[in-house]
């Protein structure tokens, strides 16, 4: 049952149905392959600006370095932010030898620190050694002793394409055995860095795992991002959910779309030059600061550059500024610690929503139809409603976490509309084009109806005349050349000749009119938009002309004359043809110089299906009675016959004058 129904569904729906899917598929394959695909990543951006700034976890401390020492180098560490942002001097804050890192390291790992990570500076890829001196060394030393609390960030190329991307292996800051074995692996203390930013130029999310090709060995090999190998670090120590140099992320490329906590500065920051001051040769000796204790004291210490080095990295962020990739990989490691990541809805799941609402939308387009036909407007609202709905569930996702598509379905959707409006008014419009063909084959077909109705009643009319005048006179000249030439056999006959030869040429004439009507016939143009405007073109031609000088007074009612009608077209042409009568006997009869009549009033009224057509003159000689043999009568009394219920009369006025009036019946039920 379920099938049928399916099948035996109304067209409508079966149009609604094939243009959503079909409109919906165009722009939901082709609005993702144009700019308009920024509009979505730009919405997303708006809505976690709008968000505003958030609390980052505590666990998180970054020590900064800028390239420029304060005057108050030697400040606690305490000190607030404005003290720190006093006027500079010039000379580096740091001085980043290989020594110095790892005197750093032991530092803030001495202060309690739980994990460090390292953002080296990129001429640290190479091993460095003066003489027989090893300066790698003292980092060397470092990752022996404390490698389960330590992290070595590597930068991937920043056009990061997994998997054939160069992961830089620190192979002299890593400790061998005898048989010169790794006695720390690599993936147990090096994560690699990878930001890459959308076509916009802004960074929205990075990888946790990732496959390289090693540049030692040219082997591929999975490795956790320094963040996800920071995090699974600082788990084991203060959990112990891990053992060490493992992670808890599958070896496969996982990628993270990035919960920003703020603008560039949020999170808590450290100077270097507060921790190690800025002296060559002399740096991070001694012990450290009790305040540094305060500050790193089980967190995880971010080392790395955030200004005045190439390896800062500045990155366009949603927050429309431009943030180090120091406190991009903050916000990484800030977003993987509290489980806080955006989710994105699937790409097929993304599809479905834009091809269902693209069915509604249709279908909602499609159902706006009265009587007067498609108005697809009239579902705008309801679509809008669907576009509003929509919009404010994407906002609830939003608050919780998922990043539901928005700009891009609701711009499917609307296209989706546009497009099947313009189809339905194109479609629509052809209908109307159809039908108006349609109706005015119609109409000429009715018309040669009535051509023929007019050329059969024409010529039959003028066989009458010729019958009843030319021939019944014909018929007594033979007659009484016959009685002559019995009676009077030397009777000269010359002049019944001639009368002869006058009624022949009588007949000639009659039948030569009739071959051109008959060359004449068709639907006069003015009646076309009705009697009422056929009688106005005519008489408006008469006094345009001089042949009527009267004043004319119309009171002519539109009629409701029934469309595409033949036998009313042709009733129409004899009552086109009796008011021309009519007004030529007002002219030649009533009109001065041989009457005295001013005006003359014309009128035509419909009452119910009874119709009547009056001229009025006011003329002191009336329109005398035309003799029973007048031609012009003949056909006013042939007309008024052949019409519905029709008879027509001449009538005096009392004020004087005459009238003319010719009533019929219009059949309203006439059909073509």
């Amino acid at each position: 049952m379920d099938y049928l129904a399916f099948v035996r569904r109304p067209p409508q729906q079966t149009v609604a149905l094939g243009l959503g899917l079909g409109w919906g598929l165009v722009f939901g394959l082709l609005l993702p392959l144009t700019p308009v695909r920024f509009w979505e990543l730009g919405l997303q951006d708006a809505l976690m600006r709008l968000r505003g700034p958030q609390t980052p976890p505590t666990e998180l401390v970054l020590v900064s370095i800028d390239g420029q020492k304060t005057v108050q180098s030697q400040a606690p560490v305490q000190a607030s932010p404005a003290q720190v942002a006093t006027a500079t001097q010039a000379g580096p804050d740091f001085f980043p030898d290989r020594a110095s890192y790892a005197r750093l390291t032991q530092r803030l790992l001495g202060a309690g620190a739980q994990v460090v990570v390292l953002n080296l500076p990129s001429g640290f890829v190479f091993p460095q050694s003066v003489g027989n001196e090893d300066l790698d060394t003292p980092l060397r030393q470092v990752v022996s002793t404390h490698g389960d609390q330590l992290v070595l960030a590597a930068y991937a190329s920043r056009t990061y394409s997994l998997p054939d991307s160069e992961l830089p292996i620190y192979n002299h800051f890593l400790p061998f055995t005898a048989a010169a074995q790794y006695q720390v692996p690599p993936e147990a203390v090096q994560g690699f860095v990878a930001l890459t930013p959308d076509g916009d130029n802004t960074v929205r999310s990075t990888q946790v795992t990732g496959t390289f090709i090693r540049n030692d060995n040219l082997q591929r090999q999975s490795f956790a991002s320094a963040a996800a190998l920071a995090l699974t670090k600082f788990k084991q120590a203060k959990f112990g959910q891990a053992k060490f140099g493992q992670t808890p992320f599958k070896a496969e490329p996982l990628g993270v779309r990035l919960n920003f906590w703020g603008p560039t500065g949020s999170f808590a920051s450290i100077a270097i030059e507060a921790i190690c001051p800025p002296v060559p040769g002399d740096q991070c000796v001694g012990p450290a600061q009790p305040e540094l204790t305060q500050r790193v004291q089980g967190k995880i210490v971010l080392v790395g550059f955030s200004g005045g080095y190439p390896e800062a990295f500045p990155l366009q962020t949603p927050f429309g500024t431009a943030m180090p990739a120091l406190e991009v990989e903050a916000n990484l490691l800030a977003t993987l610690l509290t489980d806080s990541a955006y989710q994105t809805v699937p790409a097929s799941l993304q599809a479905l929503i834009t091809l269902v609402g693209a069915l509604l939308v249709a279908g909602l387009v499609m159902s706006s139809r009265d009587k007067g036909g498609w108005q697809p407007w009239r579902g705008s609202w309801l679509s809008a409603a669907l576009g509003l709905g929509y919009f404010g569930l994407g906002l609830v996702a939003f608050r919780q976490g998922l990043f539901v598509p928005m700009a891009l379905p609701v711009l499917a959707w609307i296209g989706t509309g546009l497009s099947v409006a313009l189809c339905l008014l194109l479609w629509q419009q052809r209908q109307q084009m159809q039908a108006q063909q349609r109706e005015l084959e119609r109409l000429q077909l009715a018309e040669r109806e009535a051509v023929r109705y007019q050329a059969r009643k024409l010529l039959y009319r003028v066989a009458t005349d010729i019958h009843d005048r030319q021939l019944q006179d014909l018929k007594l000249v033979m007659d009484l050349v016959e009685t002559l030439q019995l009676d009077h056999p030397n009777l000269e006959v010359n002049p019944i000749l001639d009368k002869l030869e006058r009624i022949g040429r009588g007949i000639r004439n009659e039948l030569n009119n009739a071959r051109n009507l008959a060359t004449k016939l068709g639907v006069t143009p003015e009646l076309r938009e009705g009697l009422h405007r056929g009688i106005q073109a005519e008489l408006q031609k008469l006094v345009d002309s001089g042949e009527l000088s009267l004043q004319v007074i119309q009171e002519l009612q539109p009629l409701r004359e029934p469309p595409s009608d033949s036998a009313w077209i042709d009733a129409r042409e004899d009552i086109f043809r009796f008011f021309r009568e009519s007004i030529t006997n007002v002219i030649r009869h009533a009109q001065a110089p041989h009457g005295s009549a001013t005006q003359v009033l014309v009128s035509l009224q419909q009452k119910g299906s009874r119709c009547t057509l009056t001229i009025d003159n006011d003329g002191s000689v009336a329109v005398g009675k035309p003799s029973r043999s007048g031609y012009g009568t003949k056909v006013m009394n042939t007309i008024a016959a052949e019409l519905p219920d029709g008879f027509w009369r001449r009538l005096p006025l009392a004020g004087g004058g005459m009238r003319t009036e010719l009533i019929w019946t219009l059949r309203l039920d006439a059909s073509t």
